[in-house]
């Protein structure tokens, strides 16, 4: 099965499940998924064209998945960037990375992706520390943080209000966060936050593929 039938496999499943509004961004979404997934498919360990096609196939699924519920999320918060950022590998993480976003295409929001990537961890403990040992985590505003890394990127990125999603499977291993940002300042109620992104964060704990 080839990398463009996976893609256009992708783009069949997320469609059927969003909004026309993912149309603004199906293909840049299309293009970062069809490099990624060329890069994981030459890196997995499989012994057979069969073993390729299926690793391939469930792949494709958990990134529709995930993409559905990020789309899901930023609508319902009404938010203008949402992104997971992971530790990797998965094993003995060394780095952290921002791995998938989604903008909000009415707001301008610019894409951070690749401006946040194989960050060691050594070098953001303060940052990780609070990733890793927080369930969630809201900064109405944004700018009085007091960690100084994190002031610096929200400063950055323009980001007036913040929260974080924790990351953790089922056998109770951080997998990462789900970061989401307003550039405009809000005063969502810290309980409808969390109840929001419930479904969001069990499901993609579970299937957040490991990034290379």
């Amino acid at each position: 099965m080839g990398i463009a039938t996976l893609v256009s496999a992708l783009g069949v499943i997320i469609l059927g499940v969003l909004t026309p509004i993912l149309n603004h961004r199906l293909g840049q979404e299309q293009v970062l998924l069809e490099n990624r997934l060329q890069v994981k498919i030459e890196e997995a360990n499989v012994q057979s064209f069969q073993e390729a096609e299926e690793y391939s196939k469930d792949l494709v699924d958990h990134y529709a998945t995930i993409y559905a519920h990020l789309w899901n999320l930023l609508f319902t918060l009404n938010a203008d960037r949402i992104c997971i950022v992971q530790p990797h590998p998965f094993d003995n993480s060394i780095f952290i990375s921002q791995t998938v976003e989604v903008l909000n295409p009415n707001t301008g929001a610019s894409s951070e992706m690749e401006r946040f990537q194989y960050r060691r961890i050594s070098d953001n403990y303060s940052l990780v520390d609070l990733y890793k040992n927080n369930d969630f985590l809201l900064y109405p505003e944004a700018s009085k943080s007091d960690v100084p890394i994190l002031s610096s990127l929200f400063l950055r990125r323009g980001v007036k209000t913040a929260c974080f999603y924790r990351l953790i499977d089922s056998k109770g291993r951080w997998r990462g966060n789900i970061a989401v940002d307003w550039l405009t300042r809000k005063n969502h109620n810290k309980e409808f936050l969390i109840e929001a992104g419930r479904d969001a964060v069990k499901v993609i704990a579970e299937i957040l593929p490991e990034f290379k």
